[in-house]
């Protein structure tokens, strides 16, 4: 299998861990704010191990250096893309597990099947699940085949596990607002923890033209929605 990208060593992508991070590629999915835009399309074939121009990485390179490595990297970052896509993701999963790794699994909350296996087999140790706006606008902003049952099953699903994790949202008019925050808090009531991420416009970003005109969010803004999560979970940071 060839991955969409491969970070050897983060101090930002797992909390409190040294991590490794594999990128999978292909998205279901077209979040116009996505910095991981050649993640989002399905993957192509390439012939050598690394190549320059797509970044697309071999498994066995992978994990070659992730043998390497045991005793000076904590974890490995499971990151899209959309990993949870991918047929092989619990082959994969099990493969970093009897390396010694623990997991961390970065998820839009699409597949929740695929979770359910996932935790049901011991396989995840911490989930970060972005929660990307309420529910009436996810087919307008995110897919308009979105199943928003599936969505609602994976917060309740992550929640009611006993693994660490994460609910976030990037924050960004007209995608998210007060009125969003307000529909969206009821689903996560009781979260352990939820951070909001504070967006920052590039023009490498999958649609740059979105947000043309576009009202940025500011410090208040991140902190008015800080202050409407917060009664709701044990606890709510922001992330710059």
């Amino acid at each position: 299998m060839r991955f969409g990208g491969f970070i050897k060593n983060s101090l930002i992508d797992y909390p409190g861990k040294i991590s490794s991070v594999i990128f999978f590629k292909g998205c279901n999915f077209r979040c116009p704010y996505c910095h991981n835009k050649e993640l989002v399309f399905g993957p192509t074939h390439i012939s050598s191990v690394s190549d320059p121009n797509t970044n697309m990485v071999d498994e066995s390179f992978i994990f070659s250096f992730l043998e390497k490595r045991k005793n000076l990297i904590d974890g490995v970052v499971l990151s899209g893309g959309e990993p949870t896509m991918t047929k092989s993701l619990h082959r994969i999963c099990e493969s970093v597990r009897d390396m010694g790794f623990i997991i961390k699994l970065d998820t839009n909350g699409s597949y929740p099947n695929v979770l359910e296996n996932l935790l049901y087999h011991g396989l995840i140790d911490y989930i970060a699940m972005d929660f990307k706006t309420s529910p009436d606008r996810y087919p307008k902003y995110m897919s308009n085949k979105v199943d928003l049952d599936a969505i609602k099953a994976s917060i309740q699903l992550i929640q009611d596990s006993n693994v660490d994790y994460e609910f976030r949202t990037t924050c960004m008019k007209p995608i998210i607002d007060e009125s969003a925050i307000h529909k969206m808090v009821p689903y996560v009531e009781g979260a352990k923890r939820y951070v909001l991420q504070r967006f920052v416009y590039s023009s490498s970003i999958l649609n740059p033209d979105f947000f043309l005109g576009q009202k940025e969010t500011d410090t208040n803004d991140l902190k008015a929605y800080q202050e409407l999560i917060m009664p709701w979970v044990k606890e709510c940071i922001i992330r710059n």
